[in-house]
């Protein structure tokens, strides 16, 4: 979650001490009209100010600074740009040399403050764990489950009941109502970022793990990058008991990753019947036919990284669209029939934390019906957390959709947290939970709502 924090503020400029602490130092902006638009678009990253005129800007690093007397530079003190200050150089940006840019240039600030967005389309029902790392969500056999990403030190790390797990990162699968653990997939031991793929197969589902070949645990000495690494495994099973790993791409350096099946690929790429969201965003493509992902997989030539916020990738294919999740503050959900190639990616905010415009329904902050966290919750200390959410839920990450198929209700997983930075709860209190949402609709029309 540090990692996030730190490409953030690399990417606004943000000083030192203000990255370090997660300090919120700001000044009211004098242009409210700027401060609204640029917190709505994913890629406006800083706005300047002069007279009553305003430009967005895709960041505000140092090096696409440039001396000016008259323009007044506002960056983000907060991951979700709720707050402001002004940069206190007599300066301006050179948008040339920012890797991102607003869908907008500026405007006016007498300008009325857009209208806040259309309340998004699904019910949050609250937190279902405390603790754990990025989360899948996917429909096996009938059943939905849940595939947690564990930490060394968690509450119920299995390593204090089999040794094989001590001192390791690993994913685990339970049932998404009752939360019944059905696997601790050895097979993952000591691997990160581990998510969840099913190929729904005439001859009936596979469970694809896709799992970075690097231990959590061990990240400090050999993966300073912040648990990144190199090398992708892809680990199946057909029955949730028996699991296969083989490594699939040993080569690529990457964080998240995740599939999807595609079915049918459009003008303008490869062949291909499967798809692999990388962390930074790009493209990895595979069509064999018998559905092994072990192999085969290849650079998706033509297509074009979308331009939203770093953090968390998942990816699904649903009625004709290419959709990814991304974001390590808030979550934004981008679309493109062809991976950008011809189609540009279109990207709006897909979850928020509960206090800061996010879904209706009880929030972050409430127990949810699922995953049989009612009777954990007191025991993992989340009622400080639920008094308190102001506290801690500053930040929505890695999410995830369920199901493909066109089975409703459908879901969303997303953690929930400080996302790096320091909590105002009472020392050794939790700071990060995994939360759900839910639609009575197929997982097809929940995406295309975003977009109305």
């Amino acid at each position: 979650m540090g990692r996030v924090l730190l490409l953030w503020c690399l990417a606004v400029g943000l000083v030192a001490r203000t990255c370090r602490t997660g300090a919120s130092v700001s000044s009211p902006p004098t242009c409210p009209a700027a401060a609204s638009q640029c917190q709505a678009d994913p890629s406006c990253h800083a706005f300047g100010v002069h007279n009553s005129g305003f430009q967005l800007h895709g960041c505000a690093t140092p090096s696409a600074l440039i001396p000016n007397p008259d323009w007044t530079i506002y960056i983000p003190t907060s991951l979700n740009k709720s707050a402001w200050t002004p940069l206190g150089q007599k300066v301006n940006v050179d948008e040339s040399k920012c890797t991102v840019h607003p869908t907008a240039s500026g405007g006016s600030c007498s300008d009325t403050p857009p209208p806040p967005p259309s309340p998004l389309p699904y019910e949050a029902l609250g937190s279902f764990d405390v603790g754990t790392g990025e989360t899948s969500i996917f429909l096996f056999n009938g059943t939905r489950y849940i595939l947690d990403n564990i930490f060394c030190g968690w509450i119920d790390h299995y390593g204090q009941w089999d040794p094989r797990f001590a001192g390791h990162s690993y994913a685990r699968i339970r049932d998404l109502e009752t939360g019944v653990v059905v696997a601790n997939v050895s097979e993952t031991i000591a691997t990160d970022f581990v998510s969840a793929f099913v190929d729904h197969r005439p001859s009936g589902d596979v469970l694809w793990l896709s799992a970075l070949d690097a231990d959590r645990c061990r990240h400090s000495t050999t993966a300073p990058e912040g648990g990144c690494g190199t090398g992708v495994l892809a680990i199946n099973s057909t029955d949730l008991v028996q699991f296969r790993s083989a490594m699939a791409i040993p080569t690529v350096s990457t964080c998240n990753t995740e599939v999807a099946d595609v079915q049918d690929s459009p003008p303008g790429l490869p062949p291909h019947r499967y798809v692999m969201i990388l962390e930074p965003h790009n493209f990895m493509l595979n069509n064999n036919a018998d559905g092994d992902l072990s192999s085969g997989w290849f650079p998706a030539t033509g297509s074009v990284p979308f331009k939203a916020s770093v953090g968390g990738p998942s990816i699904r294919h649903e009625g004709g669209y290419y959709y990814a999740i991304t974001g390590g503050t808030i979550v934004y959900l981008c679309r493109s029939k062809d991976l950008g190639a011809t189609d540009p990616w279109n990207c709006t905010v897909m979850v928020k934390p509960t206090d800061r415009g996010g879904a209706h329904g009880p929030g972050d902050g409430a127990i949810a019906p699922f995953a049989g966290f009612a009777k954990d919750a007191t025991r993992k200390d989340f009622p400080v957390m639920e008094k308190n959410i102001s506290a801690w839920d500053w930040n929505s990450n890695d999410a995830d959709v369920c199901c493909t198929g066109g089975s409703s209700p459908s879901y969303i997983v997303w953690g929930a947290s400080t996302q790096g930075g320091k909590s105002r709860l009472p020392p050794g209190s939790p700071s990060c939970t995994n939360a759900i949402g839910r639609a009575n609709v197929t997982l097809v029309d929940l995406l295309q709502s975003f977009f109305g």
